[in-house]
């Protein structure tokens, strides 16, 4: 399972990836909304770990974007 963590402080993302690897998870980490966005288009993740508070932006807009982007390929 692919993951992509996005979160701003880097020991806690790094902690979580560790410990997600360990469960033979595939982590990719992002920490601030424009490279978790340009993650988001590039590749495919089964899943998305989710900060709110991101210093260029806000999670909640990450959200949005991904609704919008299922809407497309639905």
């Amino acid at each position: 399972m692919k993951v992509l963590i996005i979160e701003d402080e880097e020991e806690l993302a790094k902690s979580i990836a560790e410990y997600l690897s360990a469960e033979n998870y595939l982590c990719e980490l992002a920490t601030g909304f424009t490279e978790a966005m340009n993650k988001i288009h590039l590749y495919q993740y089964d899943c998305i770990l989710l900060d709110i508070t991101l210093p260029d932006g806000n999670g909640l807009q990450v959200l949005e974007a991904l609704k919008r982007k299922i809407k497309r390929t639905a």
